[in-house]
């Protein structure tokens, strides 16, 4: 038997899986069975891809090889799911036979502006579509014949479409904020626009048996309304998000949204009352969204600048509320072991600071809540009674380590604009992105900073090149601002505190005597390189900068004396993404670097060459890494939302015994289809996906989650060679 314990077995969660489709984001629909997803895009002829929902796999494409020009906007199945209708940016129409995967109508044409919405009617025998030109057009889903006047009256982009089962009625959504009905034998109003959204109408649903309507808004709502005279009967249901998509559970009980955070929200069809908070899986909006026809699933479909994801959620479970953990619920950006190694406090998007007792495993104080943005810094002072944290709203923080209290000062420490004011900037990646201009001011925020030894002065660095040094008593500013001409990185006090030392995005160091002002050293510039993070050994005579080679999109380190900007070494490559994180061991012997390929490795600084790794266990980038004053120990913390701790010695000592015979399953790892396979590859156990995330892997020591922890243990496990004993005689 395999053994199983830990904190997250009591947690339950409503994503069934998510899988990250390997298409180009694009507009999508939903098969009336569920089975299927057609995802629209342009790669590099406008296509279809037919994604199974069970497994996410890419069945087939539907191609447009000849180059037909345009997107694909809104892609519709029909009822029997034998075709599918596309619309396209340069205002046409095309119909597929899923079958025969041939197009077998098109183009249509007849709209003035792109196609920005469509359906098929119940019977198959119809194609409602919505444009840019503010109208909408019937059309013979078999012939391509349209209806010779369009369905005038919004004032807007058509957004939306859906049409009665008894294929009499029209509902569409529009940018003007209304929705209409018309018939569709006459294409005429049937009711008087209908209002109350105070902006864009995104999205639109009909309960199946057409008495209500959902609709959805990007100002924050969903309302619901009676399908016969057009009066609210629910809402405003608010919420925190702009809604992209919308749907109604077959038994007509919920309702659900698709929002812009990538939550799914659903709540009571009969009042306002919110069933279950927020369904999480997706990181971007939430376009499609829709319940299987057993009513045992809710299919969603996220696309985003890092492309599309598919969700199953459990439509079976809506009344069950997970209760979690204390922690943090977004990416984890940054971590810092206290100096006596017994805590570590860490900064996340979701806006707060945890402070973790690592001797117990649990949370010791927090969440910290006090700013506004994410905290993308944080940091221990030398004596560990005082953290200082950085975050994207644009402050820097003090706090309490023991107590977890907000120190106030006297003046507030924030960065200075070009002109020497002081602004309260607005900065959403400390990394990606560079300061922007609102209202004709620069804004900015500290990216890192560090406290002097004794304590008694913080140093920073922004993102738009400015450094300072200030009493971290009073606030008040005793060096600077120095201007630089490209965004900092990573700031550092000398042990003796005679200088601070900088590192730029540009891969250069500059060193500045504390007393004086005056620039020591700047170390020249080598080429042209974007710089992803920054480390100084514990003596500073040493840093290693971690680089993008935008070519290949795989992260390379380099060694550099901090004195003379000399290479020590050439490029530690091995990471299969960029490198996000890394640090020096405390005697400066190693490196730890964490990166987007979701591993660690551990590297020797003398030779370059990788002695450890790479070391799984995050489902997400690696985006900060930490070692333990004593070099015992590394953390890492995620965007999964999670730290892990991995004893690096235990490791070690398991390189130097590597010929000693273990049992089949004492190593194993995660693959991406949620199997644990032993060295062999034997499959041995699968992990639904809610529990991917809290898995400790065999090098962890320890896992900090709101989700709790799952622990496995093969020893009594008969695998391999042993299987046979399974079998027990009478």
């Amino acid at each position: 038997m395999v053994g199983v314990d830990g904190s997250a077995l009591n947690q339950r969660t409503r994503l069934l899986a998510r899988w990250s489709l390997k298409v180009t984001s694009g507009a999508a629909a939903c098969s009336a069975d569920g089975n299927l997803l057609a995802v629209g895009y342009r790669v590099p002829y406008a296509s279809i891809s037919l994604i199974d929902t069970s497994s996410g796999a890419t069945l087939f494409d539907l191609s447009h090889s000849g180059g037909a020009t345009g997107r694909v906007l809104c892609v519709a199945f029909s009822s029997d799911g034998a075709r599918i209708a596309s619309g396209m940016s340069n205002n046409v129409i095309w119909v597929w036979d899923v079958g025969s995967r041939q197009i077998i109508l098109g183009p249509l044409e007849g709209h003035e502006g792109y196609i920005s919405s469509i359906v098929f009617s119940p019977n198959g025998s119809y194609l409602v579509s919505g444009s840019r030109d503010e109208t909408l057009r019937i059309w013979d889903a078999y012939s391509g014949r349209s209806a010779p006047i369009p369905l005038k009256g919004h004032t807007g982009n058509v957004s939306s479409i859906v049409i009665s089962s008894d294929n009499s009625k029209v509902f569409s959504a529009s940018w003007d904020k209304t929705i209409r009905v018309w018939d569709m034998q006459h294409n005429t109003l049937v009711l008087d626009p209908i209002t109350g959204h105070s902006d864009t109408v995104t999205s639109i649903a009909l309960s199946q048996d057409d008495t209500y309507i959902a609709s959805g808004s990007m100002y924050y709502t969903v309302r619901v309304w009676d399908c016969l005279t057009g009066q609210m009967l629910l809402g405003p249901l608010q919420h925190k998000a702009p809604v992209y998509s919308i749907a109604i559970s077959p038994d007509g009980s919920h309702i659900s949204a698709g929002l812009e955070d990538g939550a799914v929200q659903i709540w009571d069809a009969t009042n306002d009352r919110d069933m279950l908070g927020r369904l999480e899986g997706h990181s971007s909006s939430v376009a499609l969204l829709t319940y299987s026809p057993d009513k045992t699933r809710i299919i969603s479909y996220s696309k985003g600048l890092l492309g599309a994801v598919l969700c199953l959620f459990d439509a079976q479970s809506i009344a069950f509320e997970p209760e979690f953990l204390p922690g943090h619920h977004e990416p984890v950006l940054s971590i810092d072991f206290s100096p006596d190694g017994k805590h570590m406090v860490s900064g996340s998007k979701d806006t707060t600071l945890c402070i973790w007792d690592l001797i117990e495993g649990k949370l010791a104080l927090g969440p910290l809540i006090g700013h506004s943005k994410p905290v993308h810094f944080v940091r221990f002072s030398m004596a560990g009674d005082r953290i200082l944290s950085c975050s994207s709203d644009g402050t820097l923080r003090q706090w309490d380590a023991h107590t977890g209290d907000f120190l106030q000062i006297n003046n507030p420490i924030v960065p200075f604009s070009d002109g020497d004011s002081r602004v309260m900037p607005r900065f959403d990646n400390p990394i990606e992105d560079t300061s922007v201009a609102i209202s004709g001011y620069r804004m900015q925020a500290f990216v890192s900073a560090s406290y002097s030894p004794d304590g008694n002065y913080i140093a920073t660095a922004s993102n738009y090149a400015i450094v300072c040094v200030w009493d971290s008593s009073s606030g008040e500013m005793i060096l600077g601002p120095i201007k630089a001409t490209t965004a900092g990185m990573l700031v550092e006090f000398s042990p003796d505190a005679t200088n601070i030392i900088i590192g730029w995005r540009d891969g250069t160091v500059s060193i500045w005597d504390v007393q004086s002002g005056e620039l020591a050293f700047n170390t020249p510039r080598e080429g042209y390189i974007s710089v992803r993070s920054f480390a100084f050994s514990p003596d500073i005579q040493y840093h290693v900068v971690a680089e993008l080679e935008s070519d290949f999109g795989v992260g390379t380190m380099h060694v550099r004396n901090t004195w003379t900007g000399e290479r020590a070494l050439g490029s530690f490559i091995g990471h299969t993404d960029s490198i996000f994180a890394v640090d020096f061991s405390p005697d400066s012997t190693r490196i730890v670097s964490g990166s987007g390929d979701k591993t660690l490795r551990i590297w020797n600084t003398q030779t370059g060459t990788f002695i450890l790794g790479p070391l799984k266990g995050h489902t997400g980038r690696v985006r900060s890494v930490a070692y333990s004053p004593d070099g015992m120990y590394v953390a890492s913390a995620s965007d999964d939302a999670t730290i892990r701790v991995w004893d690096i010695s235990l490791q070690m000592d398991k390189l130097l015994n590597k010929h000693s015979r273990t049992p089949a399953s004492a190593e194993w790892e995660l693959n991406e289809d949620g199997w644990i396979v032993n060295e062999q590859s034997r499959r041995l156990i699968w992990v639904p996906p809610y529990l991917r995330s809290s898995l400790l892997s065999p090098d962890n020591t320890l896992l900090l989650a709101r989700n709790g922890y799952v622990r496995l243990d093969f020893k009594g496990a008969l695998v391999g060679e042993v299987w046979a004993e399974c079998w027990l005689s009478d």
